[in-house]
């Protein structure tokens, strides 16, 4: 997908910490590395989307400013 191969770099303010299992670490790796990915990148937007997903399941509208959302 094109969002992730933009050339310039966003700096954020806060970082966010999580462990994750050595087999899921080596796939993200090899995913991104092999369609030239943003690994950074890549982990913002699935949160993301599984969040607005959350969120929009109970009926609610998620009202967080992204980068990433596509608007009509």
């Amino acid at each position: 997908p094109e969002y992730f191969r933009r050339n310039f770099m966003v700096r954020y303010d806060n970082r966010y910490t999580f462990r994750m299992n050595q087999e899921l670490k080596n796939s993200l790796k090899r995913y991104c590395e092999e369609h030239k990915l943003k690994e950074s990148d890549f982990v913002r937007k699935s949160i993301e989307e599984n969040l607005i997903s959350e969120i929009q399941s109970r009926g609610v509208d998620a009202t967080f400013p992204t980068m990433f959302r596509q608007t009509a």
